[in-house]
C-alpha cells in the first residue's frame, strides 16, 4: 500500500478508535441517537478514503465495507444489536 494511503488509513483507525473509546464510558441507556450520528458522520465523512483503499487492495473485486456492534448478555441472554 502507499505510504501516503497508509497514513490516512491508519489516521482514520486512531480516530475512530477515540470516538469509540467516548462511548464506551457511556452506558448503553445513555447513548443518544445523536452520539450514533456522530459515528454515521464519521465514516460519511471517510468514504472516499476507504474506498480509494478498496480499489488499491482488491482490485477487480466488489467490495462492501459493514460496521457493526453488538451487545450480547450472558447473565440473562438476551441479545440487543443495532447496525450501522
Amino acid at each position: 500500500m502507499q505510504d501516503i494511503l497508509l497514513e490516512e488509513v491508519t489516521q482514520t483507525q486512531k480516530e475512530y478508535l477515540e470516538l469509540l473509546k467516548e462511548l464506551d464510558e457511556i452506558s448503553e441507556q445513555s447513548i443518544s441517537p445523536e452520539m450514533i450520528d456522530k459515528i454515521n458522520i464519521f465514516w460519511y465523512g471517510k468514504r472516499n478514503i476507504v474506498n480509494l483503499m478498496f480499489e488499491y487492495l482488491f482490485k477487480e473485486k466488489e467490495v462492501h465495507c459493514f460496521t457493526a456492534a453488538t451487545d450480547f448478555d450472558t447473565e440473562d441472554y438476551s441479545q440487543k444489536s443495532f447496525l450501522f
